[in-house]
């Protein structure tokens, strides 16, 4: 699976490159002039990641404010398609395939959310008439309007820049809640009814291709044996089905295992959603089931080590993030194309379980959902 994901990278970076240099001599050619058409409809690429596709909401949702008449689409994949249908806000979800032929130049203005992909910009060009871009490599050139992408800033702020360049005033301090059914909610309250309070989320995973923003194994179940000790509390790690294996290993090393509850493999997304609403703090790993957990208003704790939490911190009042910076780190920059996967991660190693557990039992013990966030002795991040 790795290898199929560097495989795609490189066509991307290289093929892709190619293309958007070809498609702009085409437009030097015809000379296309949209500065000014009417904003009926609207279309937003985002293809990958579930955690940037949650951070990329904020700025549909002001965009749907500004625009409450025109029609609102999503150019997207199936990974990250049900997160789209997780809010009430989008008229269309479209799937990235042959089909999409049937678009060129429909849509009065696109967004192209994605930081680095040049296909997500070649769709952007061959859908979009005012194409609304990040700036800073050859698929640039392909854009109407270029955003600078300022990575010193929350990701969430960085997407709120793309409606700041074309004269949309933009604020988010939350993430925009998912939706879920009666059914969803169900399976979450059957999943949790013999586990007693406090519920503590765990994620220990992470995507195939990022290994190295894992916390070790044994830290995690360590971490739950003094949550169990301390505060009595249930435990349960999140995942997909082939997660299931990965935390069994963790919870084979917990000491007390009674109230431990595997449920990856268990919930939908939407099930999951649910799932993390009915827990009292989230600790997770950088990676989508972080974001989750911060936008059901449920206290998160992120882990960072191959990233920054400057750009991707759990968003929003009350969240924390550890980080301990090493000379090498940030390596991963995705808006630059560097997708670090690290053999010898001692960022995220540097972290301690006497750091996690001490935040976390403060995190508990603030009563309050709606404080402010409070940074982490020597090197933590706030929730933005």
């Amino acid at each position: 699976m790795t290898f199929i994901i560097s495989f795609q990278r490189a066509i991307d970076r290289y093929i892709g490159a190619l293309i958007c240099l070809i498609l702009n001599i085409v437009d030097m050619i015809i000379s296309p002039s949209y500065k000014r058409v009417k904003i009926d409809n609207i279309l937003i690429v985002r293809l990958w990641a579930i955690g940037e596709t949650i951070l990329v909401l904020p700025m549909i949702e002001r965009l749907r404010k500004e625009y409450p008449k025109a029609k609102i689409s999503v150019l997207t994949t199936p990974r990250v398609k049900e997160v789209f249908e997780s809010v009430g806000f989008i008229d269309e979800i479209m799937v990235l395939g042959w089909d999409n032929r049937k678009l060129f130049k429909k849509f009065d203005m696109v967004f192209d959310t994605e930081p680095f992909l040049r296909i997500s910009a070649i769709m952007a060009w061959f859908t979009g008439k005012k194409i609304i871009g990040f700036d800073g490599s050859v698929r640039s050139l392909l854009y109407s309007v270029r955003v600078p992408y300022n990575d010193r800033q929350h990701v969430v702020q960085v997407y709120l820049d793309m409606l700041r360049e074309i004269g949309i005033k933009a604020e988010a301090d939350r993430l925009v809640k998912l939706m879920f059914d009666a059914n969803d909610e169900s399976i979450a309250k059957q999943l949790v009814v013999r586990l007693k309070k406090p519920i503590i989320g765990i994620c220990a995973t992470s995507a195939e291709s990022a290994g190295s923003r894992r916390w070790p194994q044994e830290r995690f179940a360590e971490l739950s044996d003094q949550l169990i000790k301390d505060f009595q509390a249930s435990i349960i790690f999140f995942g997909i089905p082939s997660d299931e294996k990965y935390n069994d290993e963790i919870i084979d090393m917990i000491s007390e295992s009674k109230n431990v509850l595997n449920a990856a493999g268990k919930t939908t997304l939407k099930q999951l959603y649910a799932l993390i609403e009915r827990c009292d703090l989230v600790v997770s790993n950088d990676t989508g089931p972080m974001h989750i957990s911060a936008a059901m208003d449920t206290k998160t704790l992120g882990l960072f080590g191959p990233n920054t939490p400057v750009r991707f911190a759990p968003y929003g009042s009350g969240n924390e993030s550890i980080y301990i910076k090493h000379q090498c780190s940030p390596c991963i920059n995705v808006h630059k194309g560097d997708i670090c996967d690290c053999r010898n991660p001692i960022c995220i190693e540097a972290i301690t379980v006497a750091n996690v557990f001490r935040t976390i039992k403060r995190m508990l013990r603030k009563n309050n959902k709606n404080q402010g966030s409070q940074l982490f002795g020597f090197s933590s991040f706030a929730g933005r």
